[in-house]
């Protein structure tokens, strides 16, 4: 009302416009192309089993240092 208002005192009427259906939420928040095919859990299918690969680092010691753990500097 109040916006009819001021388009009135500015000299334009006030008009009803068709409001066009929006796309429905589901297909708004879609999972684009571009990631077609992949998982929250990574770049794997759901359901497919991911490979895990594990390198062990290995730590060399000397005679006159001796090894320290990984992460830990003197």
């Amino acid at each position: 009302a109040v916006v009819a208002a001021v388009l009135e005192l500015a000299g334009q009427k006030a008009q009803a416009v068709p409001i066009e259906a929006e796309e429905s939420m589901d297909e708004s928040w879609a999972e684009p192309m571009a990631f077609d095919g992949c998982s929250t859990k990574g770049q794997a299918r759901p359901g497919d089993p991911q490979p895990i690969h594990i390198v062990r680092k290995t730590v060399q010691q000397s005679a006159d240092r001796p090894a320290t753990p990984q992460g830990v500097t003197a």
